[in-house]
């Protein structure tokens, strides 16, 4: 990925919005989360990785429908960077709910790298979910 000024400029943004977004206290929890899906659907790389990076906070706080939902949303992404950010979030709706994410797993065809990502620190048998349920097209 070569890094010109608009693509610099871009990630500034993306993480200006992840720290803005990061620092909502508790009583915000039910801000309204558009800005993450229209992220999720940006032309740019950072503002969809920024999409799936900012629900962190919301599964730290127990809340995994939102990253369930963008990271449907990224699973056909094109860039690596945006499939280990992906993984990245499904490891961590794991540690909240292993069924949820089990059951995401089993539901969609995931890029060999998210599911990497995802499932590493589920118990062996659950990790057996497989390259089989991977789509092929992503080491």
């Amino acid at each position: 990925m070569n890094l010109t000024a608009e693509s610099f400029l871009g990630a500034l943004r993306a993480f200006q919005f992840d720290a803005e977004f990061a620092d909502m206290s508790l009583s915000e929890v039910g801000k309204p989360r558009d800005p993450l899906y229209r992220l999720a659907r940006s032309s740019g790389t950072w503002e969809r990785r920024t999409a799936i990076t900012a629900t962190f906070w919301l599964i730290r706080q127990g809340e995994i429908d939102d990253a369930l939902s963008i990271a449907e949303l990224l699973l056909e992404d094109d860039e690596d960077l945006i499939h280990k950010s992906v993984g990245t979030a499904l490891r961590e709706v794991g540690k909240i709910d292993q069924d949820r994410l089990v059951g995401f797993l089993r539901e969609h065809a995931v890029p060999r790298v998210t599911l990497r990502h995802a499932t590493e620190k589920l118990p062996r048998a659950q990790a057996g979910l497989n390259s089989s349920m991977s789509s092929p097209r992503s080491s």
